[in-house]
C-alpha cells in the first residue's frame, strides 16, 4: 500500500492501481482532487475490505460488486425504509456495495451515510458533484470495478448503460423512466435487489460459480 499523495482529499490509504485503473492517475478517484473527505476503502478487483468482519480470517470467493445509490434510491425522506434495510441486508451478503450520492452538500449527505446501521459493512461510501461524465458514477463504478448500478436518476442512468454497466432504475414521484428501453426499470429498491439476485443466481448456475 501506499499513502495518498497530499493534496489528495479523501483518501487516507490507497491500493496501487489496478488493471484498467491506470488513466486515473497514481490511486485516485475520478476528480479526487475536487472531492472532499469520504470514506473509501479500496481493494483489489474480487478482493475483501480489510476492515471490520470481513477482513478478518481466510479470504473467501470474488464477490460481486455493485454501486448503490443513497439519495431516493436507499434513502427516503431522510430515513431508509425498514423494506429497503432488508433488502440491503440481502443485497450485502452477495456482493460488496459501494454508496455514492449525487450532492451539493457532501459533509451532511456522509453525516447520514456514517448513521446508518449498515455503514461498516458498506465498502465505499462518497459523493459526485457530476451525475455522468468524467467525474460522473458511471465512471466511479468502473473505477470501482462495479458490474451493476441502481440509481433513480435518468442522466445516470443513460450514462452508465452507455458505459455497459448493468442498470436497475429505480422510479420515484419524479422519475417514472418510461423512455427507458434497455434497462430493467422497478418500483422500489427492494424489487430492483430481488430482479438482481435472481439474475445473479441464474448467471451462476450455468457457470457453476
Amino acid at each position: 500500500m501506499e499513502k495518498a499523495k497530499e493534496g489528495a482529499p479523501g483518501i487516507g490509504i490507497v491500493l496501487k492501481p489496478a488493471p484498467g485503473q491506470e488513466d486515473f492517475g497514481k490511486g485516485q478517484a475520478p476528480g479526487q482532487g475536487d472531492f472532499g473527505k469520504g470514506r473509501l476503502t479500496l481493494t483489489p478487483q474480487g478482493g475483501s475490505k480489510g476492515k471490520g468482519k470481513k477482513g478478518k480470517g481466510k479470504a473467501g470467493p470474488p464477490r460481486e460488486r455493485v454501486v448503490v445509490d443513497w439519495r431516493n434510491t436507499l434513502e427516503k425522506d431522510g430515513v431508509i425504509p425498514a423494506a429497503n434495510q432488508y433488502a440491503l441486508d440481502r443485497l450485502l451478503e452477495k456482493a460488496e456495495v459501494f454508496v455514492l450520492s449525487w450532492e451539493l452538500d457532501k459533509n451532511q449527505t456522509l453525516h447520514e451515510m456514517r448513521t446508518c446501521r449498515h455503514y461498516e459493512a458498506f465498502s465505499a461510501t462518497e459523493t459526485t458533484h457530476e451525475r455522468s461524465g468524467r467525474f460522473g458514477k458511471a465512471r466511479w463504478a468502473h473505477w470501482w470495478h462495479c458490474d451493476a448500478i441502481f440509481d433513480d436518476n435518468n442522466e445516470v442512468i443513460l450514462d452508465a448503460e452507455a458505459q455497459n454497466l448493468e442498470v436497475y432504475a429505480i422510479q420515484t414521484r419524479n422519475e417514472k423512466h418510461v423512455n427507458l428501453r434497455a434497462c430493467d426499470v422497478f418500483r422500489s429498491f427492494p424489487d430492483a435487489v430481488d430482479a438482481y439476485l435472481q439474475k445473479l443466481e441464474n448467471r451462476r448456475s450455468k457457470t457453476g460459480r
